[in-house]
C-alpha cells in the first residue's frame, strides 16, 4: 500500500474490512518492516479516520502520534 503526506496527516488507501476496523477503533499502528535483518523498521502509532475518495475508493487519514525506529535482529544460524 502506498502512503503519502496530506498536510500533517498520512493518506492511504484501504479496503472495506480495514475501513470497518477503523470505524470500530480509530487507534492504528503502521509498520514499515526492515528490508534486510539488522536494518531499521519504522513503527508509527496514530489515530485514523475513513474518508470517501472522489473516485469512490476508500481512503484513510492518519494523524501520527508517536513513532519508533526499531533495529531488527540479524538472523543467526542455529538460533
Amino acid at each position: 500500500m502506498s502512503v503519502s503526506w496530506q498536510g500533517e496527516m498520512l493518506l492511504a488507501g484501504l479496503g472495506t474490512r480495514t475501513a470497518a476496523n477503523v470505524r470500530a477503533n480509530r487507534a492504528v499502528t503502521l509498520l514499515w518492516p526492515a528490508l534486510i535483518p539488522g536494518q531499521h523498521a519504522l513503527i508509527v502509532d496514530g489515530w485514523a479516520e475513513v474518508r470517501e475518495q472522489p473516485d469512490e475508493c476508500l481512503g484513510v487519514l492518519i494523524r501520527p502520534e508517536k513513532a519508533v525506529l526499531h533495529v531488527t535482529r540479524a538472523h543467526t544460524l542455529g538460533v
